[in-house]
C-alpha cells in the first residue's frame, strides 16, 4: 500500500466552517425572532402586500445587483471572482454593516478582506471597496438633490421650508464634497 494520505478524508477549510456556523447561527436567529413576534403577527403585516411583498425583495435585489455592478468597475482590473460571488461579497458586507454597532462600514473592511481571501491584492480590494463607497454616496447625493427638486416643484411648499430645505443641501452638498476631497 503507498502512504498517499486518503483525498476523501480532507478537513474542510476553516472559512467553509465558520461559513456554516453562521448560516446555521442566522436560521437560529431567524426562528428566535419569527417565533418571539409570533407567525399571526408577521402574516397580520404582509398579508396587506399580498404577492406583491414580493416586489420589496426584487427592489433590494436590483439595488445590490447595481452596487455590485458599479463596484466590479471599481477595480484596477477585473477580479478573478466571478459575478456571483461578488454580489455574494455585497450582500455580506452588506449584512456586516447592518449588524455593526454605532458605525455602519465595518462591511467595507470585510468585503476587502474576502476579496484577499479570494486572491485578489489588499491593497486593491481596500481601494475598491473605497471607490465604490465614494460612488455610492455621490449617487445617494445626487437622487436626494433630485427628489428634493421634484418635491420642491410639485408640493408648492412655504418660503420657510424651502429655505430650511435648502440649507440642509448645502450643508449636504459641502459634507459630500469634504467627503470626496478627503478621499
Amino acid at each position: 500500500m503507498s502512504d498517499a494520505p486518503d483525498v476523501s478524508c480532507r478537513k474542510r477549510p476553516k472559512a467553509a466552517l465558520v461559513r456554516d456556523v453562521l448560516f446555521v447561527v442566522g436560521l437560529a436567529i431567524l426562528a428566535t425572532l419569527s417565533w418571539q413576534i409570533g407567525l399571526p403577527q408577521i402574516l397580520t403585516y404582509l398579508q396587506p402586500l399580498g404577492w406583491r411583498f414580493v416586489l420589496v425583495f426584487l427592489a433590494y435585489l436590483l439595488v445590490f445587483v447595481c452596487d455590485t455592478l458599479g463596484w466590479r468597475y471599481a477595480f484596477t482590473r477585473m477580479p478573478p471572482l466571478g459575478f456571483p460571488r461578488l454580489l455574494a461579497l455585497q450582500i455580506v458586507g452588506k449584512a456586516a454593516n447592518l449588524m455593526t454597532p454605532l458605525l455602519p462600514v465595518g462591511g467595507e473592511p470585510l468585503k476587502a478582506y474576502l476579496l484577499h481571501v479570494r486572491g485578489v491584492p489588499l491593497a486593491e480590494g481596500l481601494a475598491s471597496v473605497v471607490v465604490a463607497r465614494t460612488l455610492a454616496t455621490v449617487a445617494n447625493g445626487l437622487f436626494v438633490l433630485g427628489v428634493t427638486g421634484v418635491i420642491v416643484v410639485q408640493l408648492g411648499l412655504p418660503v420657510s421650508l424651502l429655505e430650511a430645505m435648502a440649507a440642509v443641501l448645502v450643508l449636504g452638498g459641502g459634507l459630500v464634497g469634504a467627503f470626496l476631497v478627503a478621499q
